[in-house]
């Protein structure tokens, strides 16, 4: 049975929210000449500016591991300017969330029983969200504002011992991401995020020149979970099809 579920009976499903996983703010349309000076240093520590320019997607596999125990596959799509698919399948459940443009969609399907999924069209405030994260995956520290997104930097703190430059990256009225860099290096230390979430990333692949986290931990109010990704691949091409919200059935709404 295929059902279409209000946005409100979303948490009674959902037990992972996926937060962003490269330090990638919107654009510094509205930063400083400050903020533009350490961005260019981040950027230039994940790779050249003409190899990060043409990235047009990138696909995340991975593996998820929670607090209690329970582990399952992760495969993240992210594609300009603002696609995302992000597919996370945990015990019996799998779960799809979708960004295409200005649709947000959720949908959960059974393990062996993938006609009876559940569909959610998702609220303006989370829409935002998955467009802020979008622009946070693919833009490799560079880009356009996004939703009256702006770049402000707050001055300098130490973290585990690195001497950090503490940068705040607003997306619109609700999406907020405070990053610390590493003064010298420009390296991504730790960021939070308005939600109360904390992320850290560990180890390093390199592919295709670019620099990415082999593993993204994060810890929110309700727990800890490590994403250890095995593949990263760059500009495939995905259909619109991908990323559209799913079709209900004519006659099987409910």
């Amino acid at each position: 049975m295929k059902r279409l579920l209000h946005p409100k009976c979303l948490s009674a499903f959902v037990g992972f929210a996926l937060l962003p996983l490269l330090g990638v703010p919107a654009g510094f349309a509205a930063a400083s000449a400050e903020a533009e000076e350490i961005i260019a240093r981040a950027r230039a520590h994940i790779g050249r500016d003409e190899v990060l320019d043409a990235v047009q997607s990138i696909r995340f596999t991975g593996t998820i591991l929670m607090e209690n125990g329970l582990s399952g596959d992760i495969e993240i799509i992210v594609r300009k300017p603002m696609h995302q698919r992000v597919e996370i399948t945990l015990g019996r459940v799998r779960e799809i969330t979708g960004l295409s443009d200005y649709d947000g969609w959720r949908k959960l399907e059974p393990i062996g029983s993938p006609e009876d999924w559940q569909l959610t069209l998702l609220e303006a405030p989370q829409i935002q969200r998955l467009r802020a994260n979008t622009v946070e995956n693919i833009g490799f520290f560079k880009g356009t504002e996004l939703d009256g997104g702006r770049v402000e930097v707050l001055g300098e703190e130490e973290v585990d011992g690195v001497p950090c430059v503490k940068v705040s990256f607003k997306h619109g009225r609700f999406v907020e991401f405070v990053r610390y860099f590493d003064r010298e290096t420009g390296k991504l230390v730790l960021t939070k995020v308005d939600d109360g979430s904390v992320l850290r990333e560990k180890g390093e692949m390199i592919v295709d020149g670019i620099k990415f986290p082999k593993e993204l931990e994060t810890t929110t109010p309700a727990g800890k979970s490590t994403i250890v990704f095995t593949r990263i691949q760059v500009n495939e091409e995905f259909p619109d099809a991908l990323f559209d919200v799913p079709l209900l059935m004519p006659g099987k709404a409910g």
